[in-house]
């Protein structure tokens, strides 16, 4: 009779537990979200990988091809967390008070990097965004 009275006891507690499996399983992607993650991360360090392997040795003589090239990957590879994690939640997580900085700073040099490249033409400019670009913000 003691059992009896113990397991209803720990049955009960386990039901009182917050949470429950439709609230923990509500944040694991999908199998499409998944595979869109893939092929977007895949491309992404794919042209990254190109950026440095065909373009980095030959920076200077044409710094917008690196540009245009690195830019590509990095817009892949956080478009790809878009797809793992929803767009709001992406969208609500970068532009966080302690993440906002530097969520601008990469999207400015993204999008001046596209900018001076492709419609500037200029040499100098493509190489300080590009250098923007792919230095880590905790050294500027």
């Amino acid at each position: 009779m003691m059992m009896l009275i113990y397991l209803f006891r720990v049955s009960k507690g386990v039901r009182g537990l917050p949470g429950s499996f439709q609230s923990a399983s509500r944040n694991v992607p999908s199998a499409k979200s998944l595979m869109y993650f893939g092929v977007l991360l895949a491309s992404g360090v794919f042209f990254i990988f190109i950026a440095f392997t065909m373009f980095l040795p030959v920076i200077v003589l044409v710094p917008q091809k690196f540009g245009i090239c690195f830019t590509i990957g990095c817009a892949l590879i956080v478009g790809s967390f878009f797809a793992l994690k929803g767009p709001r939640y992406q969208l609500v997580h970068m532009s966080s008070r302690e993440r906002l900085p530097f969520t601008l700073g990469f999207v400015g040099s993204m999008v001046g990097t596209i900018y001076v490249s492709m419609w500037l033409h200029s040499y100098v400019l493509s190489v300080l965004f590009s250098l923007l670009q792919v230095l880590p913000p905790y050294h500027l």
